[in-house]
């Protein structure tokens, strides 16, 4: 007795719910759970965090006052000029003292959050020539205001940068004998 397997034989067709139960059993068997996922933040955020803190734990300061911590700096520069007027004729020479201090603040407002001011103030003074002594002091142009926020993955940082600087120049106009110098007469 012959005993080839035909094709098609010993196999009943699948009808349509025979099916959709063997696809509904491969797919419960191949997905994972569905929804139980453990979510995990972004490492970028938390290095940075991390980062941020450490540069907050290091900061130095030398005076303290609740959760503000000041840092003030003083000095004196001298200088010398034997052009003070910037002029081809009749030059003058000067010397200037700069005496200027500098503050700083920090407020760690929460363990991310911070609000910091720089300031600082000097003033220009003419030993021989006083008529180029400013009656107000010059602010510093790395004087500035800076609140730093961290949201998430992304740290803001809002800042307002300022300054006073006087700059001599002469004013004048054509058939004047007159100079103008920074808005004062001489």
């Amino acid at each position: 007795m012959d005993k080839t397997i035909l094709p098609g034989s010993g196999f009943r067709p699948l009808t349509d719910f025979a099916c959709l139960r063997v696809f509904i059993a491969c797919g419960c068997v191949f997905s994972g759970p569905v929804g139980q996922a453990q979510t995990r933040g972004s490492l970028a955020g938390e290095e940075a965090a991390q980062a941020l803190k450490k540069s907050i734990a290091a900061e130095e300061y030398n005076l303290r006052y609740g959760p503000v911590r000041f840092q003030t700096q003083g000095s004196v520069g001298l200088g010398y000029t034997d052009n003070v007027f910037y002029s081809e004729k009749n030059r003058k020479a000067d010397f200037l003292v700069n005496p200027e201090v500098d503050l700083r603040a920090f407020w760690p407002i929460t363990e991310l959050n911070t609000l910091r001011l720089s300031l600082g103030l000097g003033y220009e003074w003419y030993l021989n020539n006083t008529i180029l002594n400013s009656g107000a002091p010059l602010i510093n142009p790395d004087s500035e205001l800076a609140f730093n926020v961290f949201v998430g993955d992304f740290r803001i940082k809002l800042h307002e940068k300022f300054s006073y600087q006087e700059s001599l120049f002469f004013n004048s106009f054509p058939g004047a004998n007159e100079l103008f110098l920074s808005g004062v007469r001489p």
